[in-house]
């Protein structure tokens, strides 16, 4: 009996107020929206991120490692690669 009178109170509530929940209930979901977006773009920001430093990483290593003929002593360069 008490869950059918919480209902009932609820469905007058809902009926009282109206037009107060067809402006809160689009403004929640257009929240909810804005929302999903920002965070699905925070996470292709992270991974995007993540991808550009994995490349400058590897290419450090690859310049650390491999001799370029055209420049002179070795041992400077790989100084400077590990400084960056």
């Amino acid at each position: 009996m008490a869950m059918f009178e919480f209902l009932s109170n609820v469905w007058k509530w809902m009926n009282d107020n109206g037009g107060a929940l067809g402006a809160i209930i689009p403004l929640l979901i257009a929240l909810i929206a804005v929302t999903w977006s920002f965070l699905s773009y925070l996470s292709l920001k992270k991974k995007d991120l993540h991808q550009k430093r994995m490349e400058l990483y590897h290419n450090l290593i690859y310049r650390l490692v491999a001799r370029d003929p055209t420049k002179g002593l070795y041992l400077d360069s790989q100084i400077a690669i590990v400084y960056e």
